[in-house]
């Protein structure tokens, strides 16, 4: 079950955001007496396999017609990100107006996603014990130089979006990607990790684009994307897959750690989190990987 809810309010200071001061900022509660429109989001297939339930909040700009102009911040489990925003997208509001006059303005809508049956989430998905050591991937894993055409066709032009976005020149793939296969347990199932190491598609913290891509009988697809500089992987009891988490500097001795499953043949983002290696007490590293909320 998916319902709209927009009982909480969100203070966005106006000179904080990126909107023009002609932006009047309301409450999520004002917002709805104004909605003629709205589409209930479609449950993502992963989400519902993996049990991930939740709110996702988004903070919105609406323009002085009442359709959606701005999508900006977003909080919840990430798996459900997607599906409330193609909702919100659609939404159309009765246009907001100031002393007789249409205005922009900026608040939040907020979407529940409930299922019918509930699991234990902890118990299905214990919290992994990671530390910065856990992400030695790279050094310990030779790449890969032996895979199909198509997957090859694939990474070039994947590589040439990434360097028009980024404004990079097109070198070649050679000199821009390392790719390495990772184990599955399906036989007709290929898992690449693709490591992007161009200067100028990377971060002055050292984080890359890092891409989790599969191969298989029905084609090529990107299954997860992030910035950072290593990989770990976890099997954890009864998966056929494993686990991949991506780890990214943050500065400070903060890394943060997203990590991705496979549930019912479709991957999705379940852990968020950080690691800590600017303790004062002496005892090391703080793992805090946990379910995404």
């Amino acid at each position: 079950m998916v319902r709209a809810a927009g009982s909480l309010s969100l203070a966005i200071p106006v000179s904080m955001s990126l909107f023009a001061q002609e932006w009047v900022e309301i409450s999520p509660e004002v917002a709805a007496t104004h909605l003629v429109k709205k589409l209930e989001p479609v449950y993502p297939t992963f989400a519902k396999s993996a049990g991930v339930e939740g709110v996702v909040r988004i903070e919105i700009g609406i323009s002085k017609d009442g359709t959606i102009s701005t999508v900006a911040g977003k909080t919840g489990p990430p798996s459900l990100y997607k599906a409330a925003e193609d909702a919100l997208l659609r939404y159309r509001y009765r246009p907001f107006v100031r002393d007789g006059h249409p205005v922009n303005v900026t608040t939040a809508a907020n979407f529940i996603f409930q299922l019918v049956s509930h699991q234990n989430m902890e118990q299905l998905y214990p919290n992994p014990n990671l530390t910065s050591k856990s992400f030695a991937f790279f050094e310990s894993h030779r790449s890969t130089t032996q895979y199909s055409d198509s997957l090859q066709k694939w990474l070039k032009e994947d590589l040439r979006k990434q360097n028009k976005e980024m404004a990079c020149g097109d070198p070649g793939l050679a000199y821009d990607t390392d790719v390495f296969q990772l184990g599955l347990g399906d036989r007709d199932d290929h898992l690449y990790l693709v490591a992007r190491q161009k200067k100028c598609l990377c971060g002055a913290t050292g984080n890359c684009p890092l891409e989790l891509v599969e191969e298989n009988k029905s084609g090529i697809r990107q299954v997860a994307a992030a910035s950072g500089w290593g990989v770990a992987l976890d099997l954890r009891n009864g998966a056929s897959s494993p686990d991949v988490f991506f780890i990214s500097n943050m500065g400070g001795g903060q890394s943060n750690v997203a990590g991705f499953i496979k549930a019912a043949g479709e991957w999705g983002q379940l852990y968020c989190g950080q690691i800590n290696s600017s303790l004062d007490s002496g005892t090391g590293e703080k793992d805090d990987v946990h379910i995404c909320h």
